[in-house]
């Protein structure tokens, strides 16, 4: 097993929602903006993503990731009346964390 950290940075999509944290489709957690989740996950866990209603994220890779890692989401604003809606996805960026942006 390996322990990640997960943060949720600022973003407008959103904001006052919940995102469903999901590896390799078994939930895990909920994150609001600007909180950190805690996560134990298997050595051999595949993927990462987060779901609000019916819309996801782009999966995130975890088999690179070591024991500790720290990793961000960020919704963000979007014109593209599909993401508004989720039919193309959840508008949402995955990286890892900087320590300048995150909120302990």
């Amino acid at each position: 097993m390996k322990r990640i950290k997960l943060t949720r940075n600022r973003g407008y999509y959103g904001a006052a929602r919940q995102m469903g944290i999901y590896v390799d489709g078994q939930k895990l957690g909920n994150l609001m903006q600007t909180k950190t989740l805690e996560l134990e996950v298997a050595d051999d866990a595949q993927m990462l993503h987060g779901k609000m209603d019916w819309a996801k994220t782009e999966p995130f890779p975890l088999q690179s990731l070591s024991d500790g890692a720290h990793i961000t989401v960020q919704t963000y604003f979007t014109l593209n009346p599909l993401k508004i809606l989720g039919i193309s996805g959840l508008p949402a960026r995955w990286g890892e964390a900087s320590p300048a942006y995150v909120f302990e």
